[in-house]
């Protein structure tokens, strides 16, 4: 009987080594595991670090182009709206027709009234003629 008892031991003391071995095994294995874990969180949040400042940066870059745009935007609808200002006075293409029209009316009167006064000088140089000879015979 002891010598099942010392298969026994010898057999529990086999189990007890080999477990240990298995147990410092996973042991170190998850130590290594949660080192390297360690070392990738660190480089994870290194490149989050980089990629929120980068993100900042280009947030600032582009609301400091939006506000350009903007002051652009405002600058060329105020001069927008004094080009506008400026040219709603101007005559329209009506109002030269309008003109060139009134401009041949007036033209077609002055070739009339022309008319009339080259009548009148006519009439006039007759009287003056017929009148001049008589003052001057007058004189004598």
């Amino acid at each position: 009987m002891t010598d099942w008892i010392k298969v026994g031991l010898d057999f529990v003391a086999l189990v007890i080594a080999v477990v240990s071995i298995l147990f410092a095994w996973v042991r170190t294995r998850d130590a290594s595991n949660r080192s390297e874990m360690k070392a990738i969180e660190g480089n994870i949040e290194s490149v989050r670090s980089e990629v929120s400042v980068e993100r900042d940066e280009r947030r600032r870059s582009l609301e400091n182009e939006r506000k350009r745009r903007a002051d652009s935007n405002g600058e060329l609808k105020d001069r927008m709206t004094a080009v506008e200002e400026h040219v709603k006075h101007l005559p329209t293409i009506e109002h030269h027709s309008d003109l060139h029209r009134d401009l041949n009316k007036l033209e077609g009167r002055f070739d009339a009234m022309s008319a009339k006064i080259d009548a009148n000088m006519a009439t006039t140089r007759r009287i003056e003629d017929f009148l001049m000879p008589s003052n001057s015979e007058a004189k004598r």
